[in-house]
């Protein structure tokens, strides 16, 4: 999968169906469950068992979200910024991170909350690869997501450890890491 495409195929393979799903009694994807509790108590996805041939339905017809807005949250670190699409928000996110890593960063959901009656969804994810100084790159995410009637992502604001980025991000190229 190309490197830029990675936030897009999060995006499109696991949040938009759960979220346009979030009506669904139980809902599977993978290893991912969301059990609908008491009205007002949510939706929340947790890992559990798999049982991907439940979920088959719930893929089809799945079109790639396209943010219209999101943010890193913050001031004080060089990763916070707002965008207007997500190549945008990719671009000056992942795509910079991705030229210090050995691989794209792997994303697994920790959990997902869904308000019912509300449009919005948080997202909760652990980012695992290696940096190319061979450090484990190892954060945590919180995704708040906003969504419109069509299922369609309008807004993401991203909370992770940007300490850990920066300094991600200061790691030598590969170039000058080789010469070492």
């Amino acid at each position: 999968m190309e490197d830029a495409c990675v936030l897009d195929y999060f995006l499109t393979s696991i949040l938009t169906p759960i979220y346009q799903n979030s009506r669904a009694t139980l809902y599977s994807h993978g290893d991912l469950h969301a059990d609908k509790r008491a009205h007002h108590q949510g939706l929340r996805v947790s890992r559990r068992d798999r049982r991907p041939a439940e979920t088959q339905h719930l893929l089809q017809g799945v079109h790639s979200p396209r943010c219209d807005v999101g943010g890193i949250a913050g001031t004080g670190h060089v990763l916070a910024a707002t965008s207007y699409n997500l190549a945008d928000l990719q671009a000056k996110t992942f795509i910079k991170l991705r030229k210090k890593l050995t691989t794209p960063i792997k994303f697994t959901i920790k959990s997902i909350i869904l308000e019912p009656g509300s449009n919005t969804a948080c997202v909760e994810t652990q980012g695992h690869a290696t940096r190319l100084i061979g450090k484990l790159y190892n954060n945590e995410y919180i995704w708040l997501t906003t969504w419109n009637s069509a299922g369609k992502m309008v807004h993401i604001r991203s909370y992770f450890d940007s300490k850990l980025a920066e300094d991600t991000l200061r790691d030598p190229d590969a170039q000058q890491n080789h010469e070492s």
